[in-house]
């Protein structure tokens, strides 16, 4: 059961990476329940979401979680992709993203 779930979270995410509008991000959760995502995220915009239980989080774009509405409390960076934790998280209740890139060399 548990491998049909992460099997549809990952072609979840892979067809979000690849239909993702400029200027937005696309934030996917996996919970003990069920998975679901939020498209067209503005980017450098606090965006309410609320999911409980979050066993994995993809994002399209660097984007920062918030465990309170209104990007407030604790928060974690992340980076394009799926990150899974082996303890679900309580609660992410708001997002944060921003695309990065390119970085210059040097």
């Amino acid at each position: 059961m548990y491998g049909l779930k992460h099997i549809a979270f990952l072609g979840l995410a892979l067809a979000m990476a690849t239909g993702s509008a400029a200027g937005t991000a696309t934030v996917g959760f996996q919970t003990a329940d069920s998975s679901f995502h939020v498209d067209n995220i503005p980017l450098k915009t606090c965006f309410d979401v609320h999911a409980e239980d979050v066993t994995s989080v993809y994002v399209s774009e660097y984007c920062r979680v918030f465990m309170g509405r209104g990007c407030t409390h604790r928060q974690v960076l992340l980076t394009p992709g799926e990150h899974q934790s082996e303890i679900s998280i309580p609660v992410i209740d708001s997002v944060w993203c921003e695309n990065r890139g390119p970085f210059p060399m040097s």
